[in-house]
């Protein structure tokens, strides 16, 4: 008689397990409007995207700082 509650208790709890995992994972259906940013109530107009590849380089003699690239102009 023991061997089958235990059994019994161990079965209804994995399906009580399963029940909330398919909830909680069938809750997270609904698409962010804005995948890129997550808060849309702070949606800022001038935010630019900065994910994706990036070019990199040193600048030991300063030249960035001496020609203003900061300042938006061309290179």
């Amino acid at each position: 008689m023991m061997k089958s509650t235990s059994g019994m208790a161990r079965l209804l709890t994995m399906v009580l397990c399963l029940v909330v995992a398919t909830a909680v994972v069938g809750g997270q259906g609904d698409a962010i409007p804005l995948p890129e940013h997550p808060r849309p109530d702070f949606e800022r107009a001038d935010w630019v995207n900065l994910n994706g590849p990036w070019n990199f380089g040193f600048d030991p003699d300063n030249k960035g700082l001496d020609e203003q690239w900061f300042a938006g102009g061309k290179r």
